[in-house]
């Protein structure tokens, strides 16, 4: 299903919505759900779809984290995006990679790293700074990587590519 069709948004959105349903910009898209569905629809089918304002905030849980966190309407069009990438990026994964993917996580992370310590008697801890910012992937990079392995058959839309570049 591509993410531009009314059924992927509307299971986009629930996806968005999913534990946040007491926030008041949930409540708001809700309040108008076919509309926004259909404005969001028309947008980016269009090409005219343009990612609002992030709203930073700091955490400071262990360390201090500066958080940005997009607008709920934009978390729509994320899920709506990812739904479809998502089972074709994951395929290209590690299977030791437990950050963000489905079933996967940072309990599976500990019991995995349990069951290893109990075997070796050593470890070597990796950050993977040399390829990654403290702030993420760059775009460049994310954006070559998902081309060069877009080249199978099973190849995602051109209009998610659009979507990844439309953030600046």
């Amino acid at each position: 299903m591509a993410a531009t069709e009314y059924a992927a948004l509307y299971a986009a959105f629930g996806r968005a919505a999913q534990g946040k349903w007491d926030r008041a910009p949930v409540a708001a898209f809700f309040l108008d759900l076919e509309g926004e569905l259909l404005t969001l629809q028309a947008e980016l089918r269009d090409g005219r779809y343009q990612p609002g304002p992030y709203r930073q905030f700091w955490i400071r849980d262990r360390k201090p984290r500066l958080i940005s966190a997009a607008p709920f309407r934009d978390r729509v069009v994320h899920h709506a995006v990812m739904a479809p990438l998502e089972p074709w990026l994951d395929r290209r994964f590690i299977a030791h990679s437990y950050a963000c993917r489905p079933g996967k996580g940072a309990h599976r992370a500990v019991d995995y790293y349990q069951r290893q310590a109990r075997r070796y008697p050593y470890v070597l801890k990796v950050d993977g700074v040399c390829a990654i910012s403290s702030r993420g992937v760059s775009k460049r990079s994310g954006l070559r990587f998902i081309r060069a392995s877009a080249r199978s058959s099973r190849r995602p839309s051109a209009s998610i590519f659009w979507v990844i570049r439309s953030r600046p």
